[in-house]
């Protein structure tokens, strides 16, 4: 029980508890670092281990070793064998041209760090040409793997089982049982609680009474049929919807986002008309057919919830208009001479998509012509007949471009205004 407290209060495993608190010792991580280099060469770590990264931690031990070396003027071959991290103890052997280290959870006993020395010997044994000769490639050390994989030991405390006599046993579970069914009873009407509280602020529910008979919680009050079905929020919230009986009176709902729901349900608005509800109002924004817009001023405030009708922002010609002044002051720069985009001007083409397919929309909703039209410019150097190509190109370039994007061509013409129509004075080079 106390372990089971414990993996409660620190969101562990009850597993994980049982294992640390009957633990000796345990090697997690074994790691072969060269020493004139100090570049991993091999790293061995165990089972449900997580591991940071080994070659940045072969790099520290590396340099704690030299910090305590150079700080305490360390003698020749005497170096730092041990260091602690919180529960952690990480042995280090020294060889002349490796160094092993091992990471330990617990008190390992000293026959371990013999364990080290000799595995320590047996790789300079093995490999001592290729350590003296190591240049960053750690391949020739990968046989000795196996070997230090066998460094990877635990040992465990067995706990002795007393005897107990059954009728207290039978007692305790009994006790634990009952106290578990009302305290399973109390968490579960506290859940139901909170989730009839979550259901008086979701629109279009009111809730008038909660009473709960053989474990049944029975619910009763009015529902909008347009609201969130009680059922799927008991799911989402963790409840089993079986456990509760729903009573409900239909009524519509004077809330605002319920009000938007049935306006949306019943008119279908397209999706280039901007709707809202602000106090009984229906606002009505953007963009939409004629048939639409007769729908919605014919049907519009006969919805119950609708008191009244705001649509003069729909198919406003005065909003196409200041969309059009914004669409006119965009530029398009080029480099002298040349008709092709450039890379930081790309983006400025496509600031232009959105915006122009907000003002064909409207245009068309509002039956009214619209033509783009693209000019192309060049500077006043160089020959005319070469800068009225070169304005027409551009203006084509810029032209192709929007109908890739999917601008629709028919709206669009492109013509090159050469020097004719300067866009500014030309006082200075950058001016150009």
């Amino acid at each position: 029980m106390k372990w089971r407290l414990e993996a409660i209060r620190t969101g562990r495993s009850y597993a994980e508890v049982a294992l640390l608190r009957s633990l000796i010792y345990r090697v997690e991580q074994v790691f072969v670092i060269h020493r004139r280099t100090s570049l991993l060469l091999l790293h061995a770590v165990g089972s449900d281990v997580t591991a940071q990264d080994a070659d940045m931690v072969s790099g520290m031990l590396s340099a704690i070793q030299d910090f305590v070396r150079d700080s305490f003027r360390a003698a020749q071959g005497e170096a730092l064998d041990s260091l602690q991290v919180g529960d952690l103890h990480v042995w280090v052997e020294q060889g002349p041209h490796a160094t092993l280290a091992a990471v330990i959870r617990g008190e390992a006993p000293q026959t371990y760090r013999l364990r080290l020395r000799e595995k320590l010997e047996e790789l300079h044994q093995r490999f001592g040409a290729a350590l003296e000769g190591f240049e960053g490639d750690a391949a020739p050390f990968e046989s000795l793997r196996p070997d230090l994989a066998d460094c990877l030991v635990a040992r465990y405390s067995k706990k002795e089982k007393k005897p107990r006599p059954y009728s207290a046993v039978l007692l305790l579970v009994l006790t634990g049982l009952l106290v578990g069914w009302q305290l399973w009873g109390f968490l579960q009407a506290r859940k139901w609680r909170a989730f009839v509280d979550m259901l008086r602020q979701e629109p279009g529910i009111v809730v008038t009474g909660l009473r709960e008979h053989d474990g049944i919680f029975q619910i009763r009050g009015l529902r909008d049929p347009l609201a969130i079905d009680p059922r799927v929020l008991a799911e989402s919230a963790g409840l089993d919807s079986q456990r509760a009986k729903f009573q409900w009176q239909a009524f519509y709902s004077l809330d605002d986002a319920m009000v938007l729901r049935r306006v949306r349900q019943i008119l279908r608005p397209p999706e280039t008309a901007i709707l809202a509800v602000e106090r009984g109002t229906l606002r009505v924004a953007g963009e939409s057919t004629p048939e639409w817009t007769a729908e919605l001023r014919a049907r519009g405030p006969t919805i119950p919830g609708v008191i009244a009708l705001d649509d003069h922002n729909l198919n406003n010609p005065n909003v196409l208009l200041r969309r059009k002044a914004a669409l006119e002051s965009g530029m398009i720069l080029f480099d002298t001479g040349s008709w092709e985009l450039n890379a930081d001007q790309k983006p400025r083409v496509a600031q232009l998509l959105d915006p122009l397919r907000s003002l064909i929309r409207g245009a068309e909703a509002s039956r009214m012509e619209l033509e783009i039209g693209l000019v192309g410019h060049s500077d006043s150097t160089g020959p005319e007949m070469t800068n009225a190509l070169l304005s027409e190109a551009r203006a084509r370039k810029v032209m192709l471009e929007l109908v890739q994007a999917g601008i629709d061509g028919r709206y669009l013409r492109a013509r090159g205004a050469g020097t004719t129509e300067p866009v500014r004075q030309e006082e200075t080079a950058s001016d150009r």
